[in-house]
């Protein structure tokens, strides 16, 4: 958190240092025979960095985010795996969020909209197309300073995918829906500040995208 003169806006930089356990399958299908293949991996994922967030307060109850992440390819990659803990590009990625807080009921809800950006797979010579994600949380805070309550995602191509085998696919432009629960605990400790989240989405109606119920646990502290 960067020291900013006012109260309506707030000014933040973050990196994010991931470690992941992956597994993929895939079934191959050749005449009347089909061999399903299986990869595991776990290490340190692509590094992901926020140079800067953008915060607005329009009021005590209504806030307004800005951002532009990025995600650089220093994972492990290897194009003969089905599991890779990297994508092998240069990711970017501008979002918009916005905050709504109900005081009486302790009800928080917010919605995020990002639109990600790949630079060309190297070893691959495949190039991804732009995504748009739409995400919205509904949150119930109580005086133990936990949260329990629900997130939804959409998830829609909006360009076709390019390169000798994207072609072949007639550009393999793919979406996918979830929804799941989401649990938090937020914590004041004197002057500092502490944020757990816990969430599980239940993906379904995926067309032309990896398949999978996504889990996500996150924490930080802030100094």
């Amino acid at each position: 958190m960067w020291d900013t003169p006012g109260k309506q806006w707030n000014f933040a930089s973050a990196m994010a240092i991931p470690v992941t356990w992956l597994e993929a399958k895939a079934s191959v299908t050749l005449g009347p025979f089909t061999r399903q293949i299986k990869d595991t991996n776990s290490g340190l994922f692509g590094l992901a960095f926020t140079p800067i967030v953008a915060s607005y307060h329009i009021s005590q109850t209504d806030h307004l985010a800005f951002s532009f992440s990025f995600w650089a390819p220093t994972g492990e990659y290897d194009k003969n795996r089905l599991a890779n803990l990297s994508n092998n590009t240069w990711t970017f990625i501008p979002g918009l969020a916005y905050t709504k807080v109900f005081p009486k009921p302790n009800l928080e809800l917010s919605g995020s909209w990002s639109m990600t950006f790949d630079t060309e797979n190297p070893a691959t010579h495949y190039q991804n197309g732009i995504l748009s994600d739409l995400e919205a949380t509904a949150i119930k805070r109580f005086k133990c300073d936990g949260g329990i309550g629900v997130i939804g995602s959409w998830i829609q191509q909006i360009t076709d995918d390019s390169g000798t085998t994207a072609d072949r696919l007639h550009g393999f432009s793919g979406r996918a829906f979830g929804v799941g629960p989401i649990l938090t605990y937020s914590k004041e400790l004197g002057k500092h500040h502490l944020d757990i989240n816990t969430r599980y989405v239940c993906e379904f109606d995926n067309r032309r995208r990896v398949e999978g119920d996504p889990f996500a646990f996150s924490a930080s502290f802030k100094f």
